[in-house]
């Protein structure tokens, strides 16, 4: 197929997207050998088991890591030379998921963040960064703050014009933060 068949094809592909329903996003959940936030740094192969045992897709797409806020699908996941690369689409008829493409669209939410637990870890020196070297991976979650600063996500078609009401910006919580071997990244 020509080049210019491949780009038809994909702008087929991402109007049957949008009519469809579905807002087709992509982008890194996680980035390997940097120091986030949290004071981890994820190895290559880190989530390989995981995915492995969850497969490669149908993993939710979660608001600010709301389990009570599903706003789409992570159709895939997999581990390229940079970090995890995540692929999906936020779903139209979910009132959140089109508030999340507006401030994705608009680069106000752009960010990924990784809900785990971690399997094998270790530490280099006494007070060093933690390595993780084996994830159980429990959900991606579209954040405004991500830990790993490079881990963002954008749409991955033409960016839809839904129509939202105008509110207030909603509170985000900091309650509910995993602790102890639990992590967000």
């Amino acid at each position: 197929m020509s080049a210019g068949g491949v780009a038809l094809a994909r702008q087929q592909k991402r109007a049957e997207d949008l009519l469809s329903g579905r807002i087709p996003v992509t982008g890194y959940a996680s980035l390997f050998e940097q120091l986030d936030g949290a004071g981890d740094i994820i190895r290559r192969g880190a989530f390989q088991r995981s995915l492995e045992t969850r497969g490669s897709g149908g993993l939710a797409i979660l608001w600010q890591h709301d389990p009570a806020a599903p706003i789409g699908i992570w159709t895939s996941l997999r581990e390229d030379r940079v970090g995890l690369r995540v692929s999906g689409y936020l779903l139209k008829d979910v009132e959140q998921a089109r508030e999340a493409a507006v401030l994705i669209s608009a680069g106000v939410a752009t960010g990924l963040s990784i809900g785990f637990k971690a399997r094998r870890s270790f530490r280099s020196t006494g007070r060093g960064p933690r390595i993780l070297t084996d994830i159980d991976l429990w959900e991606v979650s579209i954040v405004t703050f991500p830990q790993a600063e490079g881990a963002r996500v954008q749409l991955a078609g033409p960016a839809p014009a839904p129509a939202i009401q105008s509110r207030s910006r909603s509170k985000v919580s900091l309650a509910g933060r995993l602790t102890g071997t639990q992590g967000r990244v």
